[in-house]
């Protein structure tokens, strides 16, 4: 799946080979390891073998990544990274980090997955609540404060309906067999 905005400079796509994900661990780092000042191997663990992983591009250059994971029922959306040269430019009126987030959202409702849940530094817990698309909602889960990497983190929760084009089921085999970056496109043309 590949979304770009009306510029046609932000550029969001499923991690699908080698490169995609040494460009998703290499922003991860620069921004985790390098800014944040986690160690690399919390940084990066073993769930990233066993992930979705979110690309951004702004002119085919990578700025952002996020993981993805997926457990009895809730999508967990974690380690989102923008790069500081792109983390607060805009690009079409809209950040790279809105952008992933709407993209990554809209991708686990293809998946079916209507139930989210992250984690939020202290800083970007109001961004949580409102970088989803308009019609999903993300909250604060109230007293589930966390310490992560030596900070306290708190866990957010959300929810989106259900898109009608949404894989389910064993309808078609296609979609079940299909790599995760090809699943959005073929979703949108069973709609």
């Amino acid at each position: 799946m590949s979304k770009e905005n009306y510029r046609k400079r932000v550029t969001l796509h499923v991690a699908d080979n080698h490169q995609d994900m040494n460009f998703a661990l290499m922003v991860r780092v620069a921004v985790y390891v390098g800014e944040i000042g986690i160690p690399l191997d919390v940084a990066i663990d073993g769930n990233d073998f066993c992930a979705t992983h979110i690309i951004a591009k702004v002119d085919g250059k990578p700025v952002g990544s996020m993981r993805l994971r997926f457990f009895d029922g809730v999508a967990i959306m974690e380690r989102l990274a923008i790069l500081k040269e792109a983390r607060l430019k805009r690009y079409g009126g809209r950040g790279v980090a809105w952008e992933l987030g709407e993209f990554a959202v809209n991708f686990c409702r293809l998946k079916g997955y209507t139930k989210f849940f992250g984690v939020s530094r202290d800083n970007m817990v109001e961004f949580w609540k409102k970088f989803a698309p308009k019609d999903a909602e993300f909250r604060l889960i109230e007293g589930a404060e966390v310490e992560y990497a030596g900070r306290i983190s708190y866990p957010m929760e959300g929810d989106a309906p259900e898109l009608p084009y949404a894989a389910k089921g064993l309808h078609t085999i296609n979609h079940l067999m299909a790599t995760e970056s090809a699943l959005p496109e073929m979703m949108h043309e069973a709609a």
